[in-house]
C-alpha cells in the first residue's frame, strides 16, 4: 500500500529517490567479487583483459576509481553522428560549449565503464555499435572525426592484437552487474505490475 497523497512530501520523496538510486548500484560484478576474493569471479581470458586495462593498453589512466572513471573531459576523436549540441550542423564541440577555451574544442567527459556491456550504443555520440568497435577505434589511436587535430588526441595507437582485443572485451563485460528487477506486488493505482 502506497502513502496518501498528504504523507507525500520533500523528505519522503528525497528517501524514496534515494532508495531508488541505491538499487541502481553495481557492486556485484564479476569484477567486484574477483577484487573482494573469489578468484574463479572472473575467467582467464577476462583475467588477461584486467592486465591489459592496467598495463599495455592504459585504459586505467581515464578509466580509473571505483566508478572507472576519473571524470575529467578527454579529446580522443571520436566521430560525430547528426548534428551538434544545439543544432550546430555536424559539429559537437564538447565541452567548449561550456567554456568557449579554444583547447575544450572536442572534450568530452570519461564515461563509467560500470555495466558498460549494457550501454550500447557508445561515445558521446553513440556512434560505435559495440565494445568491439570502442576497443577497435582505441587501437587505432582514436581520431575517426575529420576536424579533430590529430594533434590534439589525448590518446595513442595501441598495437594489439586480435586475441588482446577479445581480452579487453571480456573485461569490459566483466564490469557488468545489472540489479534484478523488483517488480512490486501491488501498485498504488491498484493495477496490476507488467512483468
Amino acid at each position: 500500500m502506497g502513502l496518501l497523497p498528504s504523507a507525500v512530501d520533500s523528505l519522503s520523496l528525497a528517501q524514496s529517490l534515494a532508495q531508488f538510486i541505491r538499487s541502481l548500484t553495481s557492486v556485484d560484478s564479476p569484477y567486484d567479487r574477483f577484487v573482494a576474493g573469489d578468484g574463479s569471479a572472473l575467467s582467464l581470458e577476462q583475467k588477461r583483459g584486467l592486465a591489459l586495462f592496467n598495463e599495455k593498453a592504459g585504459c586505467v589512466e581515464c578509466h580509473s576509481g571505483p566508478m572507472f572513471s576519473d571524470f575529467t573531459f578527454h579529446v580522443v576523436g571520436a566521430r560525430q553522428l547528426g548534428p551538434g549540441f544545439q543544432g550546430t550542423p555536424h559539429e559537437d564541440f564538447g565541452r567548449w560549449i561550456v567554456t568557449r577555451i579554444e583547447v575544450d574544442k572536442y572534450k568530452f567527459r570519461t564515461p563509467s565503464l560500470r555495466n558498460v556491456a549494457a550501454t550500447a550504443p557508445y561515445m558521446h555520440s553513440g556512434g560505435y555499435d559495440t565494445l568491439e568497435e570502442v576497443v577497435d577505434f582505441f587501437d587505432r589511436g582514436g581520431g575517426d572525426h575529420p576536424q579533430v587535430d590529430p594533434d590534439a588526441l589525448e590518446i595513442q595507437p595501441l598495437g594489439l592484437t586480435e586475441r588482446e582485443k577479445s581480452d579487453l572485451v571480456a573485461f569490459l563485460e566483466a564490469l557488468t552487474d545489472l540489479p534484478e528487477i523488483d517488480v512490486p506486488l501491488t501498485l498504488p493505482s491498484g493495477l496490476e505490475p507488467q512483468n
